[in-house]
């Protein structure tokens, strides 16, 4: 990120927005690095907005687009009001009373061509069950989406997850 940040100082001192050309040869320009930085938002905060479990949990209207399909361990739920019955419904076994579950994506290797993007991740859950006990890696996996932009707006269209590790029964594919 450090050479991105030497070409946003460039650019602001110089008054130009040259664009790179990356190992992978994908053009970075401004617009695709801003793109980049909202879909990693958007990301970040939807993996928050798993731990809190609210009445409109994970905000979808503000994720996926309303026919977006998403596959967790081959489990494919088609639309996005199927997505928010599977979140709404299904809850992970492995966390107790009074614990909690963190959930952090990492690692995002998003590449944004016009208006769509997709991105591979990274995603851990790290169980917190109280004051006096360590933290610990309860789960790991990880993430492929495809994005679409909506009105200026980057929403997931279609999203595969697939756990690495302790996959919660409840998100069990069979």
């Amino acid at each position: 990120m450090n050479r991105y940040i030497g070409i946003i100082i460039f650019s602001l001192l110089t008054g130009t927005a040259p664009s790179l050309v990356s190992a992978q040869s994908d053009e970075v320009t401004m617009e695709t690095l801003l793109d980049r930085v909202r879909i990693e938002d958007m990301m970040i905060n939807f993996y928050f907005d798993l731990t809190q479990y609210d009445e409109e949990r994970n905000h979808l209207d503000n994720v996926f687009v309303p026919d977006a399909v998403m596959t967790v361990n081959g489990l494919k739920l088609e639309g996005r009001d199927a997505i928010r019955v599977a979140y709404s419904s299904r809850q992970n076994e492995n966390i107790g009373p009074g614990a909690t579950l963190n959930m952090i994506i990492g690692n995002p290797r998003i590449k944004v061509s016009g208006d769509t993007a997709t991105m591979n991740a990274l995603w851990t859950g790290i169980l917190n069950e109280s004051l006096d006990k360590e933290p610990r890696l309860l789960q790991q996996g990880t993430d492929y989406a495809e994005f679409i932009k909506v009105d200026g707006n980057w929403r997931i269209k279609n999203r595969v997850i697939t756990s690495l590790s302790n996959m919660p029964d409840a998100w069990d594919g069979d």
